[in-house]
């Protein structure tokens, strides 16, 4: 992906960030598509507002959505068909891939998404 700060990798980041949102409307409930768009507008907009990101990063950023889109619509993708199972076996090893901060914050999503699968159970059962 291009650097942040030009033209082209601005079209780019915005690009990948619609995408995202698309797949969200086409393939979550409405629940989960809330919560979903709140945490993909949270990371795109830090990352976008990062002054310190270089460019590894931002390739790396690109990639890990990239394979997160293939993991929502392979068919939606050229990623090879293995993408989704790859995305998922890093999903396994997450701690070895996040800092402390990063893994309390994927806890408390976690945690929120199951709060709100179990209030949606509730609702269902009312």
């Amino acid at each position: 992906m291009a650097a942040v700060n030009n033209p082209e990798g601005l079209r780019a980041v915005f690009s990948l960030y619609r995408t995202v949102l698309r797949l969200h409307r086409a393939k979550l409930k409405d629940e989960m598509r809330e919560l979903g768009d709140a945490f993909v507008g949270s990371e795109f907009r830090a990352m976008v507002k990062s002054t310190k990101a270089t460019q590894q990063q931002w390739r790396e950023f690109a990639h890990q959505w990239q394979g997160y889109v293939a993991t929502l619509a392979p068919e939606f993708t050229n990623a090879p068909a293995d993408a989704a199972s790859s995305t998922a076996h890093l999903a396994e090893r997450l701690d070895d891939y996040l800092s402390p901060d990063q893994q309390k914050r994927v806890d408390a999503l976690k945690k929120e998404v199951g709060n709100l699968g179990r209030s949606m159970h509730e609702r269902k059962q009312e």
